[in-house]
Parts: structure tokens; sequence; C-alpha cells
């Protein structure tokens, strides 16, 4: 088989993203001669401009009204196809490997690729009208890590062994930013702690003032050194947080980095704790191990089920309410915080102990 133009489509979040860099690496070692080109949201470009096994990284708001995408977007998108195939030839595949339904213009994208083969899984559609757009379907099973997955993808292209770690990529320019705050700080000299407080999603957002109660702690029997990080959405929490703790061993980078510059910093840390969220898929890659506070229960079998997002290949404890807060069922629906608030602080300080000793034992 014979691949020499891919496209791969990936209009999601943060974790969505470094969960799919092991097929974006195994899809390179399996057609060293191809063409790559990915294409992802704006916000998440820093994070792939130095990836090693793609040759050509797009943005594209995946935001867009399908008004606003044939306003804006449906031309340029047909220029640049029209000079892909003139220069490269037609794209020999398109790749989906969106899981849950696809809610952004990465169908429409993939059919106006003009690529031979456009493949999807199946439970992203929904309805057969989704599947015109495409014409191949791959079923999985819902509860798969998203990691194993998108290799599932690779495994239908072509079946092949492959490696399943995660990896990122940052400059010479991110490794000072970080060693310089890192010496700043004294971070190598302490037991560091990332925390990343806030999610998307309203509901999975454990309460500030617990966060609070569990920095005091850490920074008073451990004396850990406490870095928050986040998006600029999320700087008035972390503010609201440092005005609370009032202490001196907190660093708040919440909206002052890059992604790239993020994982960068990661390196220094010893413990992630945090929702289940882009920041721990980072940590994760990074090598940290993490204490994830999580709003879905063992029983939530939706296409948000934790089984698919579970920090890859490093320790990890998660902390689940049990079952849900009636009118929940099986997956918290809740507007804002709700089956969550059933995790207690005195639950995450004891599991942070347990880990924080195993560090320091290993």
């Amino acid at each position: 088989m014979v691949m020499k133009n891919i496209l791969i489509i990936r209009l999601d979040e943060i974790g969505d993203l470094i969960l799919s860099i092991p097929l974006i690496r195994e899809l390179k070692s399996a057609f060293p001669e191809a063409r790559i080109t990915l294409v992802v949201k704006p916000a998440l470009h820093n994070i792939f401009e130095n990836c090693p096994y793609i040759d050509n990284l797009i943005s594209f708001d995946a935001s867009l009204s399908n008004r606003q995408f044939i306003l804006y977007k449906l031309f340029p998108f047909l220029y640049f196809v029209l000079k892909n195939t003139v220069i490269y030839g037609r794209f020999d595949i398109a790749i989906l490997p969106r899981f849950g339904i696809d809610t952004t213009q990465a169908r429409k994208l993939a059919f106006l690729s003009m690529a031979a083969r456009r493949i999807a899984f199946c439970q992203s559609m929904r309805s057969k009208h989704g599947r015109i757009l495409v014409n191949e379907c791959i079923d999985s099973p819902s509860l798969e890590h998203s990691v194993l997955k998108n290799l599932s993808i690779l495994n239908y292209i072509k079946n092949m062994k492959y490696n399943d770690k995660l990896e990122l990529w940052t400059t010479s320019e991110d490794t000072k930013f970080a060693d310089s705050l890192s010496e700043q700080h004294s971070l190598k000299n302490s037991f560091t702690v990332v925390l990343a407080l806030r999610s998307r999603k309203e509901m999975a957002n454990w309460p500030l003032e617990r966060y609070a109660s569990l920095v005091s702690w850490l920074t008073s029997e451990y004396k850990c050194k406490i870095l928050l990080v986040g998006g600029k959405e999320d700087r008035r929490y972390s503010s609201e947080l440092c005005n609370i703790c009032k202490a001196g061993d907190i660093v708040d980078l919440t909206g002052q980095t890059s992604l790239r510059q993020t994982f960068s910093i990661m390196r220094y840390c010893n413990l992630y704790i945090g929702n289940d969220t882009g920041p721990m898929h980072i940590a994760a890659a990074a090598g940290v191990p993490v204490l994830v506070i999580c709003a879905h229960s063992p029983k939530d079998c939706s296409s948000s089920s934790f089984s698919r997002f579970y920090p890859w290949k490093v320790p990890y404890v998660v902390l689940q309410p049990e079952s849900c807060i009636a009118p929940c069922a099986t997956e918290c629906v809740a507007e804002m915080p709700h089956c969550i608030m059933q995790i207690s602080v005195e639950e995450v300080r004891k599991n942070a102990e347990s880990m924080i000793r195993r560090i320091y034992e290993s």
C-alpha cells in the first residue's frame, strides 16, 4: 500500500490532540515517504509547530457556523486543496480521529479535500446523512482509551506493531524559559505541585474554596511549591485562590505561558492535581504523576467517560463520585458543579499524602 499524501483533521481540545500524537507519529513511521498535513484549532497551533512527524500545519476555527464557513473559509480551503493537489497530488486519505459526535466542520473539510479515502469513527455521526461526507466508518468499543482508539485507525489502514508513548516538542527558548523560572522560584530544590483549577465544562470544576484548603495544607504540611496553570479565561480564579491563601509558595502562571512553555515547566514538577482536562494530559506527557479530581462516576459509559481519558503511561489516582446524584443517572449532566461535590478535601488530602510519600520513596 502506497500513501504519499495524508490529511489528519483534529479540531478538538488540548487533551484530544495530545492523545492523538501516537497516531500521528506511527502514521509517519508506517508511511515515511508520505507528506502529512494536520489541521487543528488556532489555539493549539503552538503545540505542534515543532512536531517532526508533520509536513504542513494548518489552523482552522472549529467554532464557525455553516454560514461563516461558507463566507470566510470555503474558498481559502479549496484553494489550499487545489494548490496541494497540483504540487503534491491528491490526498490519498483524510483521517478524522474524533470519536464522539462531531459538531465541528471536520467532515466538511474531509469531503472538500477530495481525498480518495475519508475515514471516521461511526460513533462521530449523528445520523446516516453524516456518512455522506466520509466513505469509510470504523466501529470501536466506546470505553477504549483514546490513545488505543486513535491507533485502531492505523491498524485499520495497515496492521502493524506500534509505539503508544506520548511526547511533545519544545524549542531552546521554551527550555530557557522553564530553566529561568525554576531558578527564580527554586523549583529544583522543592516538591512542586502543579494545579489546574478549571475545566471548560462547569460541572467538572471542583470548588475554589476546596482547592484553597488543599493548597494551604500542601504548603504548610509539606512545604510544597504550587504552580497554577491554565488559560487566560482562568485568571480570575487563580487570582482569587492566591488572595485566599496568601502563601508565598504559589507561582501563578495562569494565562501567561504557551502550551510548549507549560510542558517545559512541568518537567520540574513532582505531582499534578486537578481536573481531567488539557493540562492533565500535558503533565502525563511530561511524565508527572497525576491525582485527578473527576466529575464522572465509574458507571459513566458516555463518550466523556474517564475510561477513555485517564492519564496515559504515568502513575495516577482518580477520585470519582461513586454514583451520580439525581437527577443525573450514569453521567453528570448538570450545568454547575454537582456530582463532583461528593469529593471532599479530606479525600484529596489523604490521596495526595499517599502519592507524595511514594514519590519521595522512589
